[in-house]
């Protein structure tokens, strides 16, 4: 009995299934000026020209809802080409009528008793996979049923989606256009959130970019700006994408360098505004965004499925953002209060991306997952939570940079007042470039590489009625050079007042200055002549000074401040009317040309020593100065 019962429900089954061939919409009631076509459509996967005819049996067909893709219902891996069929009974009268078909990726075609009617994007046999949006379809004018054929292409490598996305409309053309109008408004009003995005954070971009032009040593407003730009064009394009209808074949190639360049950009933002330390952490971080790099090149070449894809972009950004956040908390305890300000909203803006990332890798398998903070807020434009945890974000880290830059402009101020009453107390310190003793004629030129240089020079007539002349040059530069030049010159003149034998007065000066350089030293060179014309030369690391064109021969000795206790030599040579004696600073012969890397050398010196100072030194200069110019020349002219 029970084997009778279940034939006669079977015949039963297959007689209505028969008789039932496409969907049948009987619009001639009612006469709304819109409708819903939001009921089953029968369906069939795979392609065959003859599915659009309308005498096509489709009877054997499943059917499927028309307002969901076919991935979610039991086509979860169907890509490739699939075929809608319904029927419409449109109303008599001779009014124009039309469909409103919402978004379906990612191309289709609408056929009406197999006439194409319409073709959105590029189809088999040579498809182009487009972005759609909702398309108005005008119906021939018709008393009597149509079939409706809508053939959809989805891209092989994506099998999720497919079909409509949403519910079909059916109404008179003017109704239908007015609807359309209405949602595209109301669709630019819903994603106008990524444009406004991508506007605000093309302003912080300028921004950033305007503060690096200011600074650009400081290359984290570099970074910054670069990440803000590119996280600007990403939201802009996404806007694009959701309000136009375009192939997305360039688009595909441009956002997946717009992804790296904004991960990549991250890392070095905060591996610059915090110096991070290259610890294992940092090449965790680093190996990560290789992996992001790998699998997102690979993903758009279609050489890695999408569920492999989404669980390696998880632990890429995982092994990045672990190293963000141990970076911030190391910093934080340390002190940094930089740190402290935007150690919250990174870390809190850091676990939503994870969770979306988390979200969307589950959801790719087929469980649909929504965070409380997917969803908008209403006034006064739509902005999901995660958005504008994202801008907070970076806004603040903008506000570190800007409050980070007013700190280093205060820095420079106070500097630059330091090193103005640096070269002050220098100029004070260094005697006349002329300087007038009976029988000497000296003169002195003295270009400094940087506003305080580490050159110093004396020259101090003595009893006998000769002349002590001292020259050297002290290691580094700025503040602290500059005061040991003012303590070398007031050792020099204090120790002038007691000797002017050359040899004690260095032993004197490095007893001075040793201990108090730290690392540092200083080269010296101290010349006594008296007034017949013997001369003592003692010399501490300086160049030799040229008599008459020629490099004196001085044996070695150390530099001032190098040991406690040095004993240097006296040089001893006589002078005759009209001897020129020439000394040099390393500026001179250190001097190097920028393009070559060409050093002006020994050989150019000697040759240019016996030409007056200013010659000698601007020559110097125009080769290529890298240190400060020291040029003294003396001329024996006895009375």
């Amino acid at each position: 009995m029970r084997r009778v019962i279940l034939a006669i429900c079977l015949f039963v089954l297959a007689a209505g299934a028969v008789r039932s061939p496409a969907q049948v919409f009987d619009l001639d009631h009612g006469r709304a000026s819109v409708a819903p076509l939001d009921g089953l459509w029968r369906f069939h996967p795979g392609d065959d020209p003859r599915w659009a005819d309308a005498g096509f049996d489709d009877s054997q067909w499943p059917l499927l809802q028309s307002d969901k893709p076919w991935s979610g219902q039991g086509y979860k891996n169907l890509s490739g080409v699939g075929w809608y069929r319904f029927r419409l009974t449109l109303p008599a009268g001779g009014e124009a009528f039309a469909l409103y078909l919402p978004k379906i990726r990612n191309c289709y075609q609408v056929f009406a008793d197999g006439v194409l009617l319409t073709t959105v994007g590029k189809m088999p046999p040579n498809p182009v996979a487009y972005s759609t949006t909702p398309t108005v379809v005008t119906l021939p004018a018709a008393g009597h049923p149509v079939t409706l054929a809508v053939r959809v292409w989805r891209e092989p490598r994506f099998g999720a989606g497919g079909g409509p996305d949403g519910t079909t409309l059916f109404g008179t053309k003017g109704a239908i256009e007015e609807r359309a109008e209405a949602d595209l408004s109301a669709a630019e009003w819903t994603e106008s959130e990524n444009f406004d995005l991508g506007c605000l954070f093309l302003l912080g971009a300028a921004i950033t970019f305007t503060l690096y032009l200011m600074r650009p040593l400081d290359r984290e407003f570099l970074w910054a700006g670069i990440y803000t730009a590119a996280r600007g064009l990403d939201s802009l394009m996404v806007w694009w994408g959701d309000t136009h209808t375009f192939a997305i074949t360039a688009f595909r190639l441009i956002m997946p360098v717009i992804s790296m360049v904004v991960l990549g950009a991250l890392i070095c933002v905060f591996g610059t505004l915090f110096r991070a330390p290259r610890d294992l952490y940092l090449r965790v971080s680093v190996f990560s965004y290789g992996i992001f790099c790998v699998a997102t090149v690979l993903f758009n070449l279609w050489l890695l499925p999408s569920s492999s894809y989404l669980p390696a972009v998880v632990v890429s950004l995982v092994g990045i953002y672990l190293w963000i956040g141990i970076n911030l908390l190391r910093r934080s305890r340390e002190g940094d209060m930089d740190a402290r300000v935007i150690a919250f909203p990174v870390l809190f803006g850091i676990a939503i991306d994870l969770f979306d990332v988390v979200v969307a890798t589950v959801s790719s398998s087929g469980k649909q997952l929504s965070p409380a903070w997917s969803f908008a807020t209403r006034t006064p434009f739509p902005v999901h939570y995660d958005s504008l945890t994202g801008i907070v974000t970076v806004f603040v880290v903008l506000a570190v940079l800007i409050n980070r830059l007013t700190r280093s402009r205060r820095k420079e101020e106070r500097y630059a007042a330091e090193m103005e009453a640096a070269r002050v107390v220098q100029q004070v310190l260094l005697p006349e470039p002329n300087a007038t003793v009976e029988g000497f004629g000296v003169v002195a030129e003295y270009l400094p590489a940087a506003e305080v240089g580490g050159d110093f020079y004396q020259i101090l007539p003595t009893r006998d009625g000769g002349l002590l002349l001292v020259t050297g040059d002290v290691s580094g530069k700025g503040m602290p050079a500059a005061m040991l030049v003012a303590l070398l010159v007031g050792a020099i003149r204090t120790e002038a007042a007691h000797t002017s034998d050359p040899a004690v007065l260095l032993e004197t000066l490095n007893t001075r200055v040793h201990g108090r350089m730290s690392d540092g030293f200083a080269t010296c060179a101290a010349l006594h002549i008296a007034a017949d014309g013997s001369a003592v030369l003692s010399n501490a690391a300086n160049p030799a000074p040229y008599l008459n064109g020629e490099e004196i021969a001085l044996v070695g000795a150390l530099p001032l401040g190098m040991m406690a206790e040095v004993q240097y030599d006296n040089h001893r040579f006589t002078l005759q009317s009209g001897d020129i004696l020439t000394f040099v600073s390393d500026g001179v012969i250190e001097a190097t040309k920028s393009d070559t890397g060409e050093l002006f050398g020994f050989d150019r010196t000697r040759t240019l020593s016996l030409l007056p100072a200013l010659e000698i030194a601007e020559t110097a200069r125009t080769f290529g100065q890298t240190d400060d110019i020291t040029v003294l020349t003396l001329q024996y002219l006895p009375v």
